[in-house]
């Protein structure tokens, strides 16, 4: 879907929400899938902060 214009992403999310509107499971699931992409999307920007720390560390730590 990310290699659609911008018009037809448009498209396919107001056609999803119209179903999920019209079925309480499936909206259920949504925000499941929803969740748990912005948790996966949270743990890799906390990957990369440690990464980035453990880098500087040790960078740091052949200057006297």
């Amino acid at each position: 879907m990310q290699y659609l214009p911008p018009t037809d992403q448009q498209r396919v999310y107001r056609m999803v929400e119209r179903l999920a509107r019209r079925d309480p499971r499936f909206r259920g699931r949504l925000d499941a899938a929803k969740a748990r992409v912005e948790r996966e999307a949270e743990d890799y920007e906390d990957w990369l902060v440690r990464q980035a720390e453990e880098r500087s560390r040790y960078l740091m730590e052949d200057v006297p």
